[in-house]
């Protein structure tokens, strides 16, 4: 119950976020892993919660892998943890790295979704 209570309140946390922030759009890194599959499932699960939460408030959603977020942000698919959190704070001109990492990472992905967009509106795409 306790698990089931955690993703409850996420995924309601998110819908007040997106409504608080008017938030349109969202980009999130999805789910990867090679060793520990107890906190993959996990994370997957609060992914899809966030999704859902999402989708009920009609707000489009990309999901981006750890390689294309790295990618995107440094240049370089294999870029190290630190590489990207550096990379954040001289995209966003900050002077230091967003505490905790969760925020760096969030913050990659934020900008991998703007960068993609961009390059959709470019190309004539449609939105997300």
């Amino acid at each position: 119950m306790a698990d089931q209570m955690r993703i409850h309140t996420i995924a309601n946390a998110i819908g007040q976020l997106v409504i608080d922030q008017k938030i349109d759009v969202c980009g999130m890194e999805d789910i990867f892993f090679t060793k520990n599959i107890s906190s993959a499932i996990s994370v997957a699960k609060v992914i899809g919660a966030a999704c859902h939460q999402l989708a009920l408030q009609q707000i489009p959603a990309r999901l981006f892998s750890p390689m294309t977020i790295k990618q995107t942000i440094t240049g370089v698919g294999s870029a190290d943890k630190n590489q990207v959190q550096q990379m954040v704070r001289i995209l966003l001109g900050l002077p230091a790295i967003p505490k905790p990492d969760h925020a760096a990472d969030a913050l990659a992905a934020a900008l991998c979704l703007a960068t993609f967009v961009a390059t959709d509106d470019q190309m004539g795409r449609p939105k997300p």
